[in-house]
């Protein structure tokens, strides 16, 4: 089974893909409630996997609110990772090799434990969104294609043998580096953890679908050249080896992702070096998963900034207006009006960056104020695009 995160009329859903992948079958549809990723990889019993499992099946005009894959926004699947992402460094040994070779170090072939690091996401960047340049502070900009393991249920002093009973699922992620920082600061985590630095995705495909352990083709593609071309079964430690060695030591509560390594082929592994430029699509593949495909922006392309108007107290419309000159320049891209039930139902809990009422979508924001009616008890939502 397929399980996505996506949008259509302005709302975020879960649904499932059909078994051609061509149709979205909306989660609700099957009297299932769950608004985010990580409750249904907390909460999805067996039964419930098994009725999917079968529906994904089902003519897509027998289903019920079923959507044409082309009619929807398919998002990362977990949109704010709840943890930092645990990531493998050089768990490939071609790639290993080569990191060596970039920085100008000896290897012996020897790679006796396993390297961890983490990665801050702050929100993960979906399947054909922008991977922004950071061109102030980034001029090497890297790609990594790599198998994320999804945790179903807390682990905790799992052995190795018990270790495949407590994964959800696998999804792709691309592990965006910037190697001058990494170089500069002589660690990862600031490099690895710029926002839009996690693109993910499309999909996570749940652990049924999947012989254990995973033997798959793993590759990346810039601009259609083949860069990275391997098999997860060539990890260096493998995915029974990383749960039960984490789990002896802390905690795997279910939601977290776990980066399993990226294999040869970045680009810091040719000479001279392949680094990324404004305008190169990578596109990550694993076998069995699905495509992950990603434009570089220059920063301002892909920055977008959602602002609030709040109104949920106030029994009638109002007019009203605000001094929002800091984005001047920016185009409302969005202007969406949430009901109380909409955002119960949307879980939504992030505080309000602003109360800025704007007024219609596709207006500009020029310099001075922009005015509103504010329908009574409700919020606007705003999505500026500079």
């Amino acid at each position: 089974m397929k399980i996505v995160t996506f949008e259509v009329e302005k709302k975020r859903k879960l649904g499932i893909l059909n078994a051609d992948g061509q149709w979205v079958y909306p989660l609700e549809c099957f009297g299932m409630e769950y608004r985010r990723m990580e409750e249904a990889i907390e909460e999805l019993s067996e039964s419930e996997i098994q009725l999917l499992n079968h529906m994904a099946g089902k003519d897509p005009y027998t289903v019920q609110g079923a959507a044409r894959i082309g009619e929807v926004k398919i998002l990362a699947p977990i949109l704010r990772p709840k943890q930092d992402v645990i990531c493998l460094g050089v768990n490939y040994m071609a790639h290993a090799e080569e990191s060596a070779r970039y920085k100008k170090e000896d290897f012996d072939g020897e790679r006796p434990h396993a390297v961890y690091f983490s990665k801050r996401v702050n929100g993960a960047t979906g399947d054909k969104e922008g991977i922004p340049r950071h061109g102030d502070i980034v001029k090497r900009l890297d790609y990594e294609v790599e198998l994320a393991v999804i945790i179903g249920k807390d682990a905790s002093h799992v052995s190795r043998e018990e270790a495949k009973h407590y994964i959800f699922g696998y999804t792709i992620i691309n592990d965006v580096s910037a190697r001058d920082i990494q170089d500069r600061h002589n660690q990862w985590y600031f490099g690895k953890s710029l926002d839009g630095f996690f693109p993910m995705g499309p999909c996570i495909v749940t652990f049924d679908e999947i012989a254990y352990p995973p033997k798959l083709s793993i590759r990346s593609f810039v601009n259609g050249e083949l860069r990275q071309d391997s098999n997860t079964e060539c990890l260096i430690f493998d995915i029974d080896h990383i749960i039960s060695e984490l789990s002896k030591g802390m905690t795997l509560k279910a939601g977290t992702i776990i980066a399993t390594g990226t294999p040869a082929g970045a680009g810091l592994g040719f000479d001279p070096p392949k680094f990324l430029k404004t305008g190169d699509e990578v596109v990550c593949e694993i076998e069995g998963i699905g495509k992950l495909t990603n434009r570089v922006v220059e920063d301002k392309e892909n920055r977008t900034i959602t602002l609030f108007a709040v109104n949920k107290d106030l029994e009638e419309d109002i007019q009203a207006d605000m001094d929002i000159r800091q984005y001047e320049g920016y185009e409302v891209v969005e202007n969406l009006v949430l009901t109380h039930t909409d955002l119960k139902a949307e879980n939504t809990k992030e505080e309000p960056d602003k109360v800025v009422p704007v007024s219609g979508k596709n207006a500009k924001v020029e310099a001075g104020c922009l005015k509103a009616v504010l329908p009574a008890r409700s919020w606007n939502v705003i999505v500026l695009k500079g």
